[in-house]
């Protein structure tokens, strides 16, 4: 873990920093989203939409934010780039929700999660670095809170939420994929995820786990077709 310090106003604001592998496409939650029990967080105004995607130009106040913290929220070397997101924001709108906050001053953005279509189920660097528009694998890149509302339950709140979204609107998904190092895998177990196993990807120096979302149609299409299978 890495502290990095950036000014806020008159503020020295420390994030800090946990050594996950970005690469445009891999698993990711922080140790400090979840830790605090869900009664402290029914306090918190939250909603969820998708990100409004950019119209050719750079200033979309979206992305902006979305940006801000993704980089204080990653290493410099695998926080994904501007363009990267805008390609998320653009190719891969449907899978890319912003969770808000209400205060005082209106609505905030204070996490999101998002991700791209891949046609293969087995992850990989290259079905991680590209959006297949007639994939039916939903490989998630980022699972993102803002540091100072960590421990809140936010982030197990709005992956539940990202998955609940997913059944509703996107049914033409087989399975949600993701890689995570083996201290997260419960994290994901506890939205529905199963570990696979040792993932192959290379990233650093520690292993890394895939995790297996199976969707509901899924699960029932493969329910029929052994049903349906002729006795032997």
């Amino acid at each position: 873990m890495v502290a990095k310090a950036e000014k806020s106003g008159h503020a020295l604001v420390y994030f800090y920093l946990f050594k996950t592998p970005h690469c445009v496409g891999f698993g990711f939650h922080c140790f400090q989203c979840d830790d605090m029990s869900a009664d402290d967080s029914k306090q918190l105004d939250l909603s969820y939409r998708l990100i409004t995607p950019p119209r050719g130009e750079k200033d979309s106040q979206d992305l902006n934010v979305v940006y801000f913290l993704e980089q204080a929220s990653y290493p410099e070397d695998e926080a994904a780039s501007f363009n990267s997101l805008v390609l998320r924001a653009t190719k891969a709108n449907p899978y890319f929700m912003l969770a808000e906050l209400q205060d005082g001053s209106g609505k905030q953005i204070v996490g999101f999660v998002n991700g791209t279509l891949a046609s293969k189920r087995k992850l990989s660097h290259d079905t991680m670095t590209s959006h297949d528009a007639q994939g039916h694998y939903l490989c998630i890149h980022s699972v993102v809170v803002k540091s100072e509302l960590r421990r809140n339950n936010i982030g197990s709140k709005m992956v539940k939420e990202y998955l609940t979204y997913l059944k509703r609107e996107q049914s033409h998904l087989e399975s949600v994929l993701l890689l995570a190092k083996q201290g997260l895998v419960p994290f994901y177990e506890g939205a529905g995820f199963r570990k696979i196993g040792l993932s192959d990807v290379v990233h650093g120096k520690e292993a890394w786990y895939e995790c297996e979302y199976v969707m509901p149609a899924s699960s029932d299409r493969q329910a029929d077709s052994t049903t349906d299978s002729p006795s032997s």
